[in-house]
């Protein structure tokens, strides 16, 4: 299929970007079929070189038996899409019985997605990009559009042929002085995780219906040097709150798409992996002060394109842009589902494009795993507060955050939960209606304060407010593990998952769910489908041998302990102490090594260390302390099943009366 090797091909009066999935003429989308598009793809790449029929069936048709007749109707709308006249061979040159050629000059632009030529500027000409001094949007013409990126003149030469190519370019900053290279590792990092959700679908009929799945991409800019989130994230959004009230219609939530923001996304692998019927895939591009957006709605069973929509309008401030965009490809949609036209107006929280801007950088990594990313996403929500302390919706994603670092063991428990109360009744205060509020207040009320019959009723108030949260959904899941509830605890997580189809937290709470309901065949063969998304995660090492210990599979849990201890950089010394005791005791003696060497700040976690070798006493004393720290393992204190050799001593039901406050 396409290739994403970053490149750009240019010939005649075309622009071919096959990771974007777009052939352009004189800057107009030139409409074709995947198979068509793919197969132009390969011969361009190949140009001057033939290329075998049995090359194209292999790479295009792959394993889908074809005949002869197929390649030479493809090859046939790709010569009328370009115009060509079969018998002048202008592009294609066809060798008989034995394939085709691309005959026409080709020039290759590497390291550019985009379409759109940005003009030359003074060669002494620089811009640093600032939050406080920066030109409004309105008044940006087109050089002040290569001025907003902090371009300088070294970032682009026209070679002999005219053709933009990049350059080696100076440091730039944008707002705060973080460069957009941040944005782009986000979005990588998240690209990765998306892989492994992939899912096939059924397809419904393009008509007025229930139940019509739409997942709408986020933008992808011609040119990556003026890629902002406001117009990627932004305008997406704004088309999800526009779509998703229409009956007809369902829509997957922002939190659903989000991940899909590296440019080589390829439109309908996401829409499988988003259980889509259809998907919006759009780009954009700047010029002038005007913002011009490609838009193509395809069938995810079939690929067909259903519709190309496009929408130019002045950029004026990014908001009134995004929800004019949203307006025009929205409209055009929901005729063809049969709903009325509309003139929707996105409810942001903010009037300020540049909190919103850092309030969406956020939001884009909080889905990820590992306290870095925690403070990196804290640190955009808190500017985006900075800039405007009304934003309700900041305040709660800095309510999320600050709960997320008392669960990574933060040395400041107590000052992280004190700083998401206090975030949660900012927000609360501001928007008494915001369901990610609640959910925060959940999660602190179960896991902090030990208020079960609070925790539930906050949970509760997050889904009225919101049924379609992913996080409301996963949150309350996570709650009704914790208290034995573990059919409704399965049904809630399965239904954030299937709202945010690609989320690794998603699967490891159902991974945890099925653990704690003791499917313990389940469980492992969930983690260790996390553990292949992500090799180095210890916590699914740790996971995995808790789980097979508890299936007696005690040879292959030590082999995952012993990865496990690679990964975080153990010597070698230790692991050949750890090798030694499990050949001379087995599991005990590994237990009493773990005892002996691992951090005993981890308290409930050497609870169980110590239930697991029958010393009840130590494992009540290290209970004790994990109560006394504020642990959020507490929380499922009741259901651990590390825990079992405990439940028939009189502490245990006390303890299990005492976080239930009876």
């Amino acid at each position: 299929m396409a290739s994403l090797n970053g490149k750009t091909y240019e010939f005649a009066d075309f622009r071919l970007v096959p990771g974007e999935g777009l052939l352009l003429r004189n800057g107009e989308p030139v409409q074709l079929s995947l198979k068509a598009f793919a197969t132009l793809v390969i011969l361009v790449e190949r140009h001057g070189h033939l290329v075998q029929r049995s090359e194209l069936i292999e790479s295009v048709w792959q394993d889908t038996f074809v005949e002869e007749a197929n390649i030479s109707k493809c090859v046939w709308s790709i010569r009328n899409a370009l115009g060509e006249d079969p018998k002048d061979s202008k592009f294609i040159q066809t060798i008989p019985r034995r394939g085709y050629r691309f005959v026409a000059p080709v020039i290759t632009v590497n390291n550019s997605s985009g379409a759109f030529r940005r003009p030359l500027v003074p060669e002494d000409y620089e811009y640093t990009r600032d939050l406080e001094n920066r030109e409004a949007p309105s008044h940006r013409t087109a050089a002040g559009i290569v001025k907003s990126t902090g371009v300088s003149s070294e970032s682009f030469v026209v070679s002999d042929a005219g053709t933009a190519k990049v350059a080696p370019t100076r440091p730039r900053k944008i707002f705060g002085g973080h460069s957009w290279a941040i944005y782009a590792v986000i979005a990588a990092a998240l690209l990765g995780s998306a892989a492994f959700y992939a899912a096939l679908n059924g397809r419904n009929p393009l008509a007025p219906a229930r139940g019509n799945r739409i997942a709408v991409l986020p933008l992808k800019p011609l040119d990556l040097q003026s890629r902002d989130p406001s117009y990627d994230l932004g305008i997406a959004e704004a088309l999800i709150l526009k779509l998703s009230p229409h009956k007809e219609l369902t829509v997957r939530p922002l939190s659903s798409v989000r991940s899909f923001t590296d440019v080589n996304t390829d439109a309908m692998s996401a829409g499988k992996e988003l259980k889509a019927d259809y998907v919006l895939s759009s780009h954009y591009q700047i010029a002038g002060g005007r913002i011009k957006v490609t838009a193509q709605f395809l069938e995810v069973a079939t690929g067909n394109v259903i519709d190309t929509i496009q929408a130019e309008h002045p950029l004026g401030t990014s908001f009134i842009a995004q929800d004019a965009v949203a307006n025009e490809i929205g409209n055009r949609l929901l005729a063809r589902f049969g709903s009325d036209a509309d003139d929707f107006r996105t409810k942001r929280g903010t009037d300020n494009q540049d909190a919103y801007r850092y309030y969406l950088m956020a939001m884009n990594i909080t889905e990820e795993r590992g306290v870095q990313n925690v403070h990196k996403a804290l640190e955009f929500f808190e500017k985006a507060v900075d800039l405007d302390p009304k934003f309700a919706r900041a305040w709660a994603g800095i309510a999320h955050t600050r709960r997320d670092l008392v669960g990574h063991r933060d040395p400041d428990a107590k000052g992280n939960y004190e700083k998401s109360m206090d975030a949660i009744n900012k927000a609360l205060a501001i928007d008494p209606n915001l369901s990610d509020a609640y959910s925060s207040l959940c999660q602190n009320k179960l896991r902090y304060e030990y208020d079960p019959v609070g925790a539930e009723k906050e949970c509760r108030r997050a889904l009225e407010l919101e049924p379609n949260s992913p996080l409301a959904h996963k949150t309350y899941a996570n709650f009704l593990y914790s208290q034995g509830r573990f059919d409704e605890s399965i049904a809630s997580i399965k239904t954030a998952m299937d709202l945010q189809p690609v989320s690794y937290r998603n699967q490891q709470i159902y991974g945890l769910a099925l653990f704690y309901a003791r499917q313990f065949p389940a469980a492992e063969a969930q983690f260790k489908r996390l553990l292949d998304l992500n090799p180095n995660h210890t916590f699914i090492h740790q996971q995995l041998v808790t789980i097979l210990l508890l299936q007696k599979k005690e040879a292959e849990a030590f082999g995952y302990l012993i990865n496990g201890l690679m990964i975080t950089n153990a010597n070698d010394p230790m692991i050949e102490r750890y090798k030694a005791a499990y050949a001379n005791a087995g599991w005990r003696g590994v237990t009493l090594e773990q005892i002996k060497t691992e951090d005993k700040t981890r308290t409930f976690e050497f609870a169980c260390l110590y239930a697991r070798i029958g010393d009840k006493d130590k494992a009540f004393e290290y209970l004790g302390k994990a109560y006394d720290e504020r642990s959020h393992l507490i929380a499922v204190l009741k259901v651990a099943p590390q825990l079992d050799p405990l439940r028939d001593d009189p502490r245990y039901t006390a303890m299990v009366r005492r976080i239930d406050g009876k």
